[in-house]
């Protein structure tokens, strides 16, 4: 078995997208099938590429797209056809190369139109989404770019009929965008470009733009930048398709339900009315149709016949995909192998991307939306070879791996994305090692082989990163319906659920049209996270609280506590293991909906930290572990998008008892506690801001000036210090 790398960058590259594109029907061609040049292409090509040589002169004219022989790499001015301004079309951009932090995402798409003003060719934003009314309707400019000069196009045979300009210098107003708020953050200046790879997709063209520049800052997120010493400097290739607006034959948009099951499309403004509408995204699928065709990366292949011989990377992946076909009732999708020359980046194909770097640990997943419709026409997956390292260091055939061979990991900061002009990705879900290795760690393994298990762990990856580009959001009440009725799900063992369940073969057909009732099984969903306890990631069982948080951060309690982990792993196992169940166990002495269950939850954290302490407990293990409860209990300053932000309630069972724990630190009877603690717990019960509290403080204070006299040296100045805090929490103590 190769050793598991642990990957450095958890959570580093957070891309997935929610974006306005389409495609003209539900089905997208394989590179097989793409609509050839017109024969007479000079006169009817909507757009011609003119290629240059290295001076910048026009080449010999020799067709639209191949251009002679040895063409291929060489830049081009683009030419449009003058008679085509005027009509719409898809203009999509896609983060094909980034350096030094990666790629692989798509910027955006908008559905323009193009004039001519002031010897540069405009390109507008046209969708039907921004009329105000009917007085005012919007022309938004999205970039400019100069035109040719007709002396230099050389051979070019109508060049009166086409406008020629020059791609590579428009605006180039890319810049960094923070991830969770779509706002500016940084302007990067392009100082060199120039275009290549034009080529023909399927209703219109494609090419891409190779570009080089600094920041206004330094760049954010530099976990993969060692090679790159310079903050400001980024260089990228970005892949652009302009193709006809379409709009998928019957295709209707969906009316949202009363819940958030399916992502929204992009929202609308309903002119004369001061409102905007959104509809939910899905594809214009339905009986009868070809299935839309996913393409697999051959990375999978070369990764399984160099380092995976004992799995079918390929089959895990396409049965992922096709699990989905049971939930529709009718072949809905189809999975095959990309040929060689397929681009990931191109926008006619539904790519399945393996980043071979094992250090990326996590898949995510794009679509394709058109903003007037909803329409999803397109969509990639992303997916981290990393993905496929934990698995083999995981599963074992039989039972599975002890505790101490569970490695948390850690998590960089969530970095900022590119952005070219108004084009920004907004993520639809991000699949992380950290979650996955919090879940594997607590399963519960059948007697199924390793490569049973491996590769339908890989399925369940798939069928649930395809699961959001058909539409469906998370779901995190699955897991009430043991295993999980959903693999939008994080679930506990992914291989114990590697295709749709009961609940997303409902969402599904819903969706669809395919059933006129909306699922009936507990939902829940990113944002309820933060509302309901019952709603979390990675929980196992019908009672969450009994049956997986309070039994796992028990037995992660003691671990710690018996000092059985190695000091360099500590705070990472603090961090990610212990502070992930604490802060779940939290969530229930926040938000249960009855006082038992936040009673539960709370004798849950505390008991083992309670003196007297386990006879093998270190008791200085034992203060780090309560201080960082402490700091977790009161929330000043909401800190995290998944777990319920108000404090504890006053409440008849629970209010005493934590009250009572809580003096119990301050007085430290039993000489447990270190200052800090002490300390914290004075400043938890202020935050309280309950008549039980005040009372308690003032009971501590007492009983600390009555300790005093027995006291001396550094326990004197101790006792001196928290009478004094005790003091200034107190006068006033109601805010």
């Amino acid at each position: 078995m190769r050793p598991f790398l642990r990957p450095r960058f958890l959570s580093a590259v957070a891309l997935a997208s929610l974006l306005n594109a389409c495609h003209d029907d539900s089905r997208t061609a394989p590179p097989a099938s793409q609509d050839p040049p017109p024969a007479d292409a000079t006169a009817a090509a909507p757009f011609v590429a003119l290629y240059l040589d290295e001076h910048g002169n026009a080449l010999p004219h020799e067709g639209p797209d191949v251009g002679g022989a040895g063409r291929e790499g060489k830049s081009f001015y683009l030419a449009v056809r003058k008679d085509a301004l005027d009509e719409r079309w898809f203009l999509s951009a896609y983060l094909k190369q980034y350096h030094p932090q990666g790629g692989g995402y798509s910027i955006g798409t908008r559905v323009v139109s193009f004039r001519v003003q002031n010897d540069k060719l405009f390109v507008f934003d046209v969708d039907a989404r921004k009329q105000l009314s009917d007085t005012f309707d919007p022309d938004v400019v999205l970039e400019a770019y100069p035109l040719v000069d007709p002396k230099k196009l050389g051979d070019f045979p109508d060049r009166d009929r086409y406008v020629a300009f020059d791609p590579a210098a428009g605006l180039n107003r890319f810049s960094t965008i923070n991830e969770r708020a779509p706002t500016y953050a940084g302007r990067l200046e392009v100082e060199v470009s120039y275009m290549q790879n034009f080529h023909h997709v399927t209703d219109g063209i494609a090419f891409e733009q190779v570009f080089g520049g600094f920041f206004e800052a330094p760049r954010p997120g530099l976990s993969r930048s060692k090679v790159e010493p310079n903050p400001f400097r980024a260089s990228g290739t970005l892949a652009f398709a302009l193709r006809r607006y379409r709009e998928g034959e019957g295709f209707t948009p969906k009316p949202l339900p009363e819940q958030e099951l399916y992502f929204r499309s992009p929202p609308r403004l309903v002119p004369n009315t001061g409102v905007s509408e959104q509809s939910t995204i899905r594809w214009n699928l339905r009986p009868g149709q070809g299935p839309v065709t996913w393409l697999i990366s051959p990375s999978f292949a070369r990764l399984q016949a160099e380092l995976y011989p004992e799995y079918d990377l390929v089959g895990a992946v396409k049965r992922g995909v096709e699990s989905w076909n049971e939930a529709f009732g009718f072949e809905a999708l189809r999975a095959e192998l990309a040929p060689p020359e397929t681009s990931f980046a191109d926008d006619d194909v539904n790519y399945f991307v393996l980043d071979e770097d094992v250090s990326r640990s996590f898949a995510f997943a794009d679509v394709r939306v058109n903003p007037n419709t909803g329409e999803v026409r397109g969509a990639n997956v992303y997916f981290g070879h990393g993905l496929i390292d934990l698995a083999d260091w995981f599963y074992q055939d039989g039972a599975a791996p002890a505790a101490s061979q569970f490695a948390p990991v850690g998590a960089a900061a969530r970095p900022k994305r590119l952005a070219w002009g108004s084009l920004h990705s907004e993520p639809l879900c991000t699949l992380s090692v950290d979650a996955m290795q919090r879940s594997l760690a607590g399963s519960v393994h059948s007697s199924r082989t390793k490569k049973e298990q491996v590769e339908r762990f890989l399925s369940h990856i798939a069928a649930h990163e395809v699961g959001h580009t058909l539409g469906l959001r998370h779901n995190f009440k699955g897991s009430l319906v043991p295993p999980s009725a959903s693999v939008m799900d994080y679930v506990a063992d992914p291989a114990e659920l590697p295709a749709p369940g009961p609940y997303d073969a409902d969402a599904v057909r819903y969706l669809y049209d395919l059933s006129p009732e909306p699922p009936a099984q507990p939902f829940c969903t990113d944002e309820d996270t933060a509302l309901d306890p019952d709603c979390n990631r990675e929980d196992v069982g019908d009672d969450p609280l009994a049956d997986h948080l309070a039994p796992f951060y028990e037995r992660y309690v003691g671990d710690f506590a018996r000092g059985q982990l190695p000091p360099e792993s500590e705070d990472i196992f603090l961090s990610y293991v212990v502070g992930y169940y604490a802060d779940e166990l939290l969530d229930y002495v926040r938000a249960a909906k009855t006082s038992e269950r936040r009673l539960a939850a709370w004798q849950a954290l505390f008991a083992p930290l309670r003196a007297p302490l386990a006879p093998d407990f270190v008791p200085a293990k034992v203060d780090r572990l309560t201080g960082l409860l402490l700091e977790r209990l009161i929330v000043e300053e909401p800190v995290t998008l998944f777990h319920v932000q108000t404090p504890p309630p006053s409440d008849p069972l629970l209010t005493p008892l934590l009250v009572a724990d809580l003096r119990d630190l301050v007085v430290d009877a039993p000489a447990l506690r270190g200052v800090g603690t002490r300390a914290e717990a004075v400043d938890t019960l202020r935050a309280l801001q309950e008549p039980e509290a005040l009372a308690a403080l003032d009971d501590a204070r007492v009983a600390l000036e009555a300790a005093l006299p027995s006291l001396d040296g550094p326990a004197a100045d101790v006792a001196r210090d928290l009478i004094a805090r005790i003091e200034r929490a107190t006068a006033p103590y109601f805010d």
